[in-house]
């Protein structure tokens, strides 16, 4: 549903030009630093490259929200920024995610953002 979901978005707006965006000043985009919620060691680990600005990626986010209630302890999830190039605001939503993250509320500002682009 979600690479669906994305190939379309792609799809829409392949012959649009891509805006320039800058890199995010925290390393190389998508890579470092991740955010870890749940154990280390847990025995279902999920991995997400995600945009704050991408359709899918805010539709997976109740999805995930209730994978992490019933797997609990045993789900770790793994968030790194990888802002699309055709999302002109993703590096921007990214550079607030990385920010409040050295505050110690990632995950706040995670849910924030998506919470926003799906009202």
């Amino acid at each position: 549903m979600i690479a669906s979901g994305a190939g379309f978005e792609r799809y829409k707006v392949g012959k649009q030009p891509h805006a320039k965006t800058g890199k995010l000043a925290l390393g190389t985009t998508g890579a470092q630093p991740r955010h870890i919620r749940g154990p280390a060691k847990a025995p279902v680990m999920l991995e997400e490259f995600g945009d704050f600005e991408c359709v899918p990626c805010s539709l997976f986010f109740p999805i995930l929200k209730k994978a992490q209630a019933d797997y609990g302890e045993r789900l770790s999830v793994t968030f790194r920024e990888f802002p699309l190039d055709q999302h002109i605001h993703a590096p921007e939503g990214a550079r607030a995610a990385e920010a409040a993250g050295r505050q110690g509320r990632f995950w706040e500002m995670h849910r924030r953002l998506h919470k926003k682009r799906l009202d």
